[in-house]
């Protein structure tokens, strides 16, 4: 995915559909691209027959906001747990409908990576906010904002304690 030791990758893992909130997630990163210039975005998923216009917007989001470059749309990936060992943060970035359950949240909790998520659904239940990982406030106005901040927390709170292995 041409990733550096020294990028901070903000990844989020689940199928490409609208329910995913990967729009929201791409506005979020481009938020936080110019001032967190090693920064790069790893959506893994893939998208089925149904949604893959909606992947082509996707990657045009990317491109309109600045951070094409930036981005990479993996596709489908059965080895998450490798692909997790790669990421600096992982985002749960469905603000719709609530999950009961987010899997990929509790995979990356596993391994010792902090999330971000919308503080509804299961995210409530597995993410301990403020501990291993930030919960994005519901009822937040503007959510891109939202989550830039709330990846930036972690970045700041937590990613050096990462990279030095603690």
């Amino acid at each position: 995915w041409g990733l550096a030791p020294d990028d901070f990758v903000v990844m989020a893992v689940g199928r490409v559909t609208q329910v995913k909130g990967y729009d929201t997630l791409i506005r979020a990163v481009a938020k936080l691209a110019p001032r967190l210039p090693q920064v790069k975005l790893v959506i893994v998923g893939d998208a089925d027959r149904r949604h893959r216009d909606y992947l082509a917007s996707l990657k045009r989001l990317a491109a309109e906001v600045g951070i094409g470059r930036l981005t990479v749309f993996a596709g489908g990936e059965s080895r998450i747990p490798e692909c997790l060992s790669l990421a600096s943060v992982v985002v749960s970035a469905n603000t719709r409908k609530p999950e009961s359950f987010g899997l990929s949240m509790a995979e990356a909790l596993t391994m010792g990576k902090p999330v971000v998520a919308k503080a509804f659904g299961g995210a409530l239940d597995i993410v301990r906010d403020g501990i291993d990982g930030v919960l994005v406030p519901a009822g937040a106005a503007d959510l891109a904002v939202a989550f830039a901040e709330a990846i930036g927390t972690v970045r700041a709170n937590v990613w050096g304690d990462l990279r030095k292995g603690a």
